[in-house]
C-alpha cells in the first residue's frame, strides 16, 4: 500500500477520534457524552459480573460445538441478504479522490482491507467484555471474536469478488443455491433439535454433531471456537489462535489474488449505499428501505384544512416503504411470541388480573422503542421542512396530519399484538379489548411528544457514524423524558378514572370512560403544542446537520 494511502488512514483515524469529542467541550455535548458512556457501563456492567462468576460460566466443550456452527450461520446469512451488493462499496468521496488517483486496484483494495480491520478492532473489544463468560480469560475472548470478525469480513469479501467473475445471472443462481442450502441444514438442524426431547435441545445436538465424522467439514472453523475456548495461554491459545489468524491470512491472500476489475461495479454499489444510509439519518430505519411504487391506492382524503392532505402523503410514504413496515412486524412478532406463548400456558390457571402488568409493561416498553421506527410526521420531513413551510397550510392542520399516520400504523401494530393476547390467553380477553381502546388516544399522544421533543430538540435519526457516544446519549436523555412525561399523563387519566370510580358507586364503565377522556384530552392537546414548535422552528438555524 502507498505512502499516501497510509496517510490517508491516519487521518481517517484522526478524524474518527475528533468526531467523537468533537461537542464534548460543550456543555450540552458533555451532557450527551456522560450519558452515553453511562449507557454503555450500564450495557456492559451484568455481562462483566456474570463472567466473574464461575458458576455462570460457560463449558468450554460446548463453546467448541456451538461456534462453528454459528460461524457457519452468519457467513451463510450474510451471503443471503446481500441481494443487491454485488460489489465492495466506498464513500462518495473514495470515489472522488481513490478511483481518479494513481492507485492500483489492489492497492485501493488493500486500504479498505485496512480500514476495516480497525473497525473489526473496536468490535471484538465490544465483544470480548459482553460474551466474556464464554472464555475463561480476556485475551481469549479478544483474539477469538477479532479472527471471526476478520474471517466473516474477508468471506464476504472473497465472494463479492469472485461474482465479479461470473455473469450476473449465475450469481443470482448461486444465491438461490446457498439459500436453498441454508434453509436445508437449518431444517435438518431443527428437526434434530426437536427429535433430541425438550431436556436437550440446541446444545446438546450441537455437542452431538461435533462429535460425529462428519464434522471434519468444519475443521476451518473449529479452529475459532477453539481459540475463544482456550484454557490456558500456551499452549492452547498460543497454537489454535495462530491457526485462526493462519485461516484469515490464506482468505487475505485469496482476496489479493483475485484481481478482479470491480471500480465500476463499486461506484455503483457504493451511490446506492450512500443514498440508503442518509435515508436512513433522515427517517431511520422505515426509511432506508429503497423507495418504490405505493402498495395501494388510497382515495382523496377530506382537506381538512390541510390535515387530510398531510396525511394521505405521510401515508402514501408509508406504502413506499413496506419492506421496513414488513421488517418491523416482525420484530414485534419475534418480541412478542414468547411471552403470547409463556402466558398462553400460565392463563389456564392464573387470574387475569395478575397476568396484565407484563402484558401492558412490555407492550408500552416495545411502543416507545419502536416510535422511532415509524418517523412518517415531521421527524422524517426533517429535509423538506423549508417546502413545507412554503404551503398556504395553517401550523395547526399540519401538525395534525403529520400525527395521522404513523399513530394509526402503531395503533394497527397493536390491534394486531392485542387481537394474539385475546386469542391466546382467553383470561385477558377483555383487558386486550379494553387496552385496545386506549391504544388510537395513547398513540396519538406518544408521537404527538415524539415529533414536539423533535421540533424542539432537533437531531437526525441515525448517528452520524460509529462511536458517537452523544448520539446514544440524547437518545437516552429523550427516551427518559418521554417515559417521565407518558408515565405522568397515563397516572393523572388513572387518577380521575379511579376518583370516578369511587364517585358513580364502584363503577368500572365511569372509571374506564373518565380515563379514555383525560387521555384523549391530553393527546388532543398536543396538537396545539406541536404547531406551537412547529411555527418557531427555524430552517436556516435549527435543521440538524
Amino acid at each position: 500500500m502507498s505512502r499516501a494511502l497510509r496517510m490517508l488512514l491516519r487521518l481517517r483515524l484522526r478524524g474518527f477520534r475528533r468526531r467523537v469529542f468533537r461537542n464534548v467541550k460543550t456543555l450540552r455535548g458533555g451532557i450527551f457524552f456522560l450519558m452515553g458512556t453511562a449507557m454503555i457501563v450500564l450495557w456492559l456492567g451484568p455481562s462483566l459480573a456474570m463472567a466473574t462468576a464461575m458458576d455462570l460460566r460457560s463449558d468450554p466443550q460446548t463453546v467448541r460445538a456451538v461456534v462453528p456452527l454459528a460461524l457457519l450461520a452468519m457467513c451463510l446469512l450474510n451471503v443471503v441478504t446481500s441481494a443487491n451488493e454485488k460489489s465492495m462499496h466506498f464513500t462518495p468521496a473514495e470515489v472522488d479522490f481513490l478511483f481518479s488517483g494513481p492507485f492500483t486496484r489492489r492497492e485501493l483494495l488493500a486500504y479498505k482491507l485496512s480500514g476495516s480491520a480497525a473497525a473489526a478492532v473496536l468490535v471484538a473489544l465490544m465483544l470480548s467484555a459482553v460474551f466474556l463468560r464464554h472464555s475463561t480469560f480476556w485475551i481469549a475472548a479478544l483474539v477469538g471474536y477479532l479472527t471471526m470478525i476478520v474471517f466473516i469480513q474477508l468471506f464476504s469479501m472473497a465472494l463479492l469478488l469472485l461474482s465479479q467473475t461470473a455473469a450476473e445471472h449465475a450469481y443470482t443462481r448461486v444465491r438461490r443455491l446457498v439459500l436453498l442450502v441454508a434453509l436445508t441444514l437449518a431444517a435438518v438442524a431443527g428437526w434434530h433439535v426437536f427429535s433430541a426431547g425438550s431436556e436437550k435441545g440446541f446444545l446438546e445436538f450441537a455437542r452431538q454433531l461435533h462429535q460425529s465424522p462428519g464434522f471434519w467439514v468444519l475443521a476451518p472453523l473449529e479452529v475459532f471456537g477453539r481459540t475463544l475456548a482456550a484454557e490456558h495461554l500456551v499452549p492452547d491459545l498460543l497454537v489454535w489462535g495462530t491457526l485462526a489468524v493462519a485461516v484469515d491470512a490464506a482468505l487475505l491472500v485469496l482476496v489479493m489474488k483475485l484481481d478482479v476489475n470491480y471500480i465500476e461495479t463499486a461506484m455503483a454499489v457504493s451511490a446506492k449505499l450512500y443514498e440508503r444510509t442518509q435515508r436512513a439519518r433522515r427517517g431511520g430505519v422505515a426509511w432506508a428501505a429503497a423507495a418504490g411504487r405505493p402498495r395501494w391506492h388510497l382515495p382523496p382524503f377530506p382537506r381538512l384544512g390541510g390535515a387530510g392532505l398531510i396525511a394521505r402523503r405521510q401515508l402514501i410514504g408509508a406504502g413506499r416503504t413496506a419492506k421496513g413496515l414488513v421488517f418491523l412486524l416482525i420484530i414485534m412478532a419475534i418480541a412478542a411470541g414468547p411471552m403470547l406463548m409463556t402466558l398462553g400456558r400460565q392463563g389456564e390457571t392464573t387470574p387475569g388480573a395478575s397476568l396484565l402488568a407484563p402484558v401492558i409493561g412490555n407492550l408500552v416498553f416495545l411502543t416507545v422503542i419502536l416510535a422511532r421506527m415509524l418517523p412518517f410526521d415531521f421527524r422524517g420531513d426533517v429535509d423538506h421542512l423549508d417546502w413545507l413551510k412554503s404551503l398556504p397550510l395553517g401550523c395547526r392542520a399540519t401538525a395534525a396530519g403529520q400525527l395521522v399516520a404513523p399513530a394509526l400504523m402503531m395503533t394497527l401494530i397493536h390491534v394486531l399484538i392485542l387481537g394474539g393476547v385475546a386469542c391466546l390467553v382467553p383470561n385477558l380477553r377483555a383487558y386486550a379489548l379494553l387496552v385496545m381502546a386506549f391504544a388510537p388516544v395513547f398513540n396519538w399522544l406518544l408521537f404527538g411528544l415524539e415529533n414536539l421533543l423533535f421540533l424542539l430538540f432537533p437531531s437526525r435519526m441515525a448517528a452520524a457514524g460509529p462511536g458517537d457516544l452523544q448520539f446514544v446519549g440524547r437518545m437516552m436523555l429523550e427516551m427518559l423524558a418521554k417515559i417521565l412525561i407518558l408515565a405522568a399523563c397515563g397516572g393523572l387519566a388513572a387518577g380521575l378514572g379511579m376518583l370516578a370510580y369511587v364517585i358513580f358507586g364502584d363503577s368500572a364503565t365511569a372509571a374506564g370512560l373518565t380515563a379514555w377522556l383525560t387521555l384523549g384530552a391530553i393527546a388532543v392537546s398536543m396538537v396545539p403544542c406541536v404547531a406551537w414548535a412547529y411555527r418557531r422552528f427555524d430552517v436556516s438555524t435549527d435543521t440538524p446537520p
